[in-house]
């Protein structure tokens, strides 16, 4: 069950060419980093597409990975070298946000 003042983020993915990307691991990372539960991950679709909804207002950062280990963002040391690639986004109370991100290629690691 969602909540009443839950907002949503939505957005596209592109890769670095400005093509869409298909399959890109897209993480959104709460502000306070300490909350687990907020933490949510899913792919880009054929047109590079995603849709987060249901999540509590505040701010977050998102990141777009071409590869990443299943779960491993939500390790901080492992986003550490990635933290000047995401984007920073507030989502407000029954709000929603659109975005464009780049997606991080497997070669900046």
């Amino acid at each position: 069950m969602l909540a009443s003042d839950s907002g949503q983020i939505a957005g596209t993915v592109r890769s670095e060419k400005k093509q869409s990307a298909l399959g890109v691991q897209v993480v959104v990372v709460p502000d306070q980093r300490d909350r687990r539960d907020l933490y949510r991950a899913m792919g880009s679709n054929a047109n590079g597409s995603f849709a987060f909804r249901g999540l509590p207002p505040g701010r977050y950062k998102l990141f777009a990975f071409e590869e990443i280990e299943p779960n491993s963002w939500r390790d901080p040391a492992v986003l550490r070298p990635f933290e000047d690639r995401g984007v920073v986004i507030s989502v407000g109370s029954s709000g929603s946000s659109t975005i464009e991100l780049t997606s991080i290629p497997p070669a900046f690691r």
